[in-house]
C-alpha cells in the first residue's frame, strides 16, 4: 500500500487544512495550519504508518476505489513517477479557498462559492441534495459563501519551505482570481526562486500581468480544465461560453507556458468525448482524462448503452500520434466507461432526476438542448 505523497508532498486543500495530496478525503486535523506542525504531527505519522502496514486509510478511498475497478489511481500514478526514495518535501499544493467564477457541474461548493450560492437555492429535502458520495452535502450546503482560512493567507506559512520545494502547485477554486497568488509570485521572482516548477489548475482566468510574471519561472505548467467545446463548453463550463474560452486561450498560448488539457469524463459531455479529443490533439500540449471523485448522480453508467458503445468505438478507433503518457491515458478512460456497469445503480439514477428536477431552471440551461440521448428516460 505503499504511496510517497505523504512523504514528499503538502496539500493545503481549500479550508487552509494539511493534507497528503489533492485526493485526500478523510477527515484532516483543524489544530494543523502550518506545514512544520503538520509534518511532525502524529495525524501524519499514523497515515504513513497505515500505509506501511497494508491499511487501506479511509481518505485514500478514492485511489482504493479506482484500483478495485483496475483503473490508475493517483497513488500508483505518483508512484511511477517519483518512485519509493523520498527525501523531504518536493511539492507545496496551495488551494486558495473556494473562491470561483464557474458554476461547473461536477463542482461542489468547496470549489466554489458560485455553486455554494446554487445550493442555498435548492430545497434542503432534495434526494440529490442529500446523497454524496463521501461527506454528504448538508456539509457542502453549510459553506454557503466563501471559504477563508487565515492559513492560506499568510504567506509567511510557506516561506519556510518554499527555498526548498521543486514544484509549487495552485488549487482552487480559480487560483488566478485570488490576490494571493500574485502575491507568492512576485515573493518568488523577488527572492530568486524562479527555478521552482510552477503548475496552475486554471479555467483560465488570468490577466497579462500574470502571464507576464509567470514568464520569469524556468518551466510553467497550466493544466487548463475544458470539459465540452464549442457549444457545450456554456452547459458544462458555466457562466462563460465559447468566445470566452477562445479569447483567454489564445492569450495563453503567446506564453511559455506548457499545457495539459484537463477533461472530466461525465453524463453531461461523455458522448462527446472523440470531438474533444481531436481538439486536444489538434492544439499545442498534451491532454488528461479523469473521472468523477464524487457527484455519481453524474457518473457516465445513466448514458444510454448505444451512446456509449458508440463513444468507446470512436476512442478505440482513434489512431493519431500521442505521447505514451496520452496513450495510457486514453486506454485507462476507456476502460473506465466500458466497466461503467460496475459501479451503476438505481440510487444514482434517482438522484440523477432530483439534480434534473431543480439544476436547468437555477442554471438558466436547457440540458435536453444540448445533450443527444433523452435525459428523462434516466
Amino acid at each position: 500500500m505503499y504511496c510517497n505523497q505523504p512523504y514528499r508532498t503538502v496539500h493545503f486543500n481549500e479550508a487552509g487544512q494539511p493534507g497528503p495530496c489533492c485526493t485526500f478525503r478523510g477527515q484532516r486535523s483543524h489544530n494543523l495550519h502550518t506545514i512544520e506542525d503538520y509534518l511532525a504531527s502524529d495525524w501524519l505519522q499514523q497515515l504513513k504508518n497505515d500505509l506501511e502496514s497494508g491499511v487501506k486509510a479511509k481518505g485514500c478511498k478514492q485511489c482504493w476505489v479506482k484500483e478495485d475497478r483496475g483503473e490508475e489511481s493517483h497513488r500508483i500514478s505518483q508512484n511511477r513517477k517519483w518512485g519509493t526514495e523520498h527525501d523531504g518535501i518536493k511539492e507545496l499544493w496551495i488551494s486558495f479557498g473556494n473562491t470561483c467564477n464557474k458554476t461547473c457541474n461536477i463542482c461542489r461548493p468547496q470549489r466554489s462559492n458560485l455553486i455554494a450560492k446554487e445550493y442555498k437555492k435548492v430545497d434542503k429535502d432534495n434526494f440529490w441534495l442529500q446523497d454524496d458520495y463521501y461527506s454528504g452535502k448538508k456539509y457542502e450546503l453549510a459553506l454557503q459563501g466563501k471559504v477563508s482560512r487565515g492559513a492560506f493567507l499568510q504567506l509567511d506559512h510557506y516561506k519556510s519551505i518554499i527555498s526548498g520545494i521543486d514544484r509549487l502547485v495552485f488549487d482552487g477554486g480559480e487560483p488566478t482570481i485570488v490576490t494571493q497568488f500574485n502575491t507568492i509570485l512576485e515573493y518568488m521572482v523577488n527572492e530568486g526562486y524562479t527555478d521552482t516548477e510552477i503548475l496552475v489548475g486554471t479555467n483560465g482566468s488570468l490577466t497579462e500581468y500574470q502571464l507576464n510574471l509567470l514568464d520569469n519561472f524556468k518551466r510553467v505548467e497550466f493544466h487548463l480544465s475544458i470539459d465540452g467545446v464549442r457549444e457545450l463548453y456554456q452547459v458544462v463550463r458555466t457562466p462563460h461560453d465559447w468566445d470566452w474560452w477562445t479569447e483567454h486561450h489564445d492569450r495563453i498560448k503567446q506564453h511559455d507556458i506548457q499545457i495539459t488539457y484537463a477533461c472530466v469524463a461525465h453524463a453531461l459531455n461523455v458522448h462527446q468525448l472523440p470531438e474533444i479529443l481531436e481538439y486536444f490533439w489538434e492544439e499545442p500540449g498534451d491532454f488528461y482524462f479523469s473521472t468523477l471523485n464524487s457527484h455519481n448522480h453524474l457518473g457516465c453508467d445513466i448514458v444510454p448503452e448505444e451512446v456509449m458503445t458508440e463513444v468507446i468505438n470512436k476512442l478505440e478507433q482513434f489512431d493519431k500520434p500521442m505521447t505514451n503518457k496520452e496513450q495510457n491515458n486514453l486506454i485507462n478512460i476507456i476502460s473506465h466507461l466500458k466497466n461503467r456497469r460496475d459501479f451503476s445503480s438505481d440510487y444514482n439514477r434517482k438522484s440523477f432526476r432530483s439534480w434534473l428536477s431543480v439544476m436547468p431552471d437555477i442554471k438558466g440551461i436547457d440540458y435536453q438542448a444540448h445533450i443527444p440521448w433523452n435525459l428523462n428516460n434516466v
